[in-house]
């Protein structure tokens, strides 16, 4: 009898549950998927989910009449600071990214785990989180 997975919190929003689906689907066929792991992807998927957002937010501010409030905001002292979104998404992703390296879905993790990977191009998680990452990174690898 397979195990039953565990179902993502009421509160996820539609991108964090289908990374959640994903996380599961693939950690479950690398064999490395335990019930004990759930606590480290809800926390995955809700600082993706944060860095999502912030980025949503950034981007709507460079679009507008001001494009340098999406990234630059004034301080308590009317001094020029980074503006709170691009640290909370900075934060946020750094936080997901070592989530997904300790759970085991980046390349470096499954490297240290010996899992070989066979490439499927119908479900490329690896892939999808190189590429997201890449985007995050301003487009460098």
């Amino acid at each position: 009898m397979a195990a039953r997975l565990p179902i993502p919190p009421k509160d996820f929003a539609a991108p964090e549950r289908a990374l959640w689906a994903r996380s599961i689907k693939a950690l479950r066929e690398l064999g490395v998927w335990r019930e004990s792991d759930t606590d480290a992807l809800e926390r995955l998927c809700r600082a993706s989910e944060m860095s999502r957002l912030a980025r949503e937010r950034i981007a709507a501010r460079a679009d507008g009449d001001d494009p340098e409030s999406a990234w630059l905001s004034k301080g308590s002292m009317r001094q020029t600071i980074t503006h709170p979104d691009v640290e909370l998404e900075r934060r946020a992703r750094l936080d997901a990214d070592k989530l997904a390296d300790v759970l085991g879905l980046t390349p470096s993790a499954r490297k240290r785990l010996g899992v070989v990977i066979e490439q499927d191009d119908d479900d490329d998680l690896a892939g999808d989180i190189t590429r997201a990452l890449t985007l995050l990174n301003g487009g460098k690898a």
